[in-house]
């Protein structure tokens, strides 16, 4: 009785022994079956995470049934909980030696390894960057930078008045980071932002910011619209 993955979807391959079946008690059963609805009405990827956790108490109430860990390796991977997939998996094969389907998990086994190395690899070129800087100075911005399925994420800020987006795109070249267009609106004046840093130590990033005011709200203001600054700034984490 296994979740078994095809493309994006995953569907529920429903075969288990006679002999596997008398060896796990109803609870663990009613944790797996738990399981699985949860895997059923999943909706996007972090849906998954109830599913996880009733297969691990299938798990923990039934530690020799094998199809616990290769449905709770299958999720994982999903959930790039990349170790866990593995760790999983490989139990799986361990109390399922003779397995008709040994070559392929231990194929999928290896895919994922890939898969971690390479998400290592681009954690590695961001990393830096990730967590709060602060601007230095009077002017009280923030940038936050947070990392989403290995793609750097930023969240800037610019003190009270001001309202910014929840998020902005990012391009990392080596030291070098780029923050895609974005639009703040600040007393009554809408910006467009393009910023520029370079990371000069870990705690110290130097960059300027290219503003550029697109709208505004009081037809008064209207000769301000298509005005450019450029503003240098520091940036330190904190």
């Amino acid at each position: 009785m296994r979740v078994t993955a095809i493309s994006l979807a995953i569907v529920f391959c429903l075969s288990i022994g006679h002999a596997n079946a008398q060896n796990i008690s109803d609870e663990a059963m009613h944790h797996f079956d738990r399981g699985q609805a949860a895997v059923e009405m999943a909706k996007s990827p972090t849906d998954y995470e109830d599913a996880i956790k009733e297969f691990e108490k299938a798990a923990t109430l039934a530690p020799d049934w094998p199809d616990v860990y290769y449905n709770l390796g299958l999720i994982q991977e999903k959930m790039r909980k990349y170790d866990d997939a593995i760790k999983n998996l490989t139990k799986y094969l361990q109390l399922s030696p003779n397995a008709s389907d040994v070559r392929e998990v231990k194929r999928f086994i290896a895919e994922i390894e890939y898969k971690m190395e390479k998400a290592k690899a681009e954690y590695d070129k961001i990393k830096d960057f990730i967590g709060t800087w602060l601007t230095t100075g009077q002017a009280s911005s923030s940038f936050v930078f947070t990392a989403k399925k290995g793609v750097l994420i930023a969240k800037p800020s610019f003190g009270m008045g001001a309202t910014s987006p929840k998020f902005v795109s990012t391009q990392v070249d080596g030291k070098n980071l780029k923050l895609g267009k974005f639009v703040s609106d600040h007393w009554a004046l809408h910006h467009e932002w393009e910023c520029h840093f370079t990371l000069i130590t870990k705690t110290l990033m130097r960059g300027y910011c290219n503003n550029r005011i697109v709208r505004v709200r009081d037809p008064e203001n209207a000769d301000l619209v298509g005005n450019r600054d450029r503003y240098t700034t520091e940036l330190r984490k904190r």
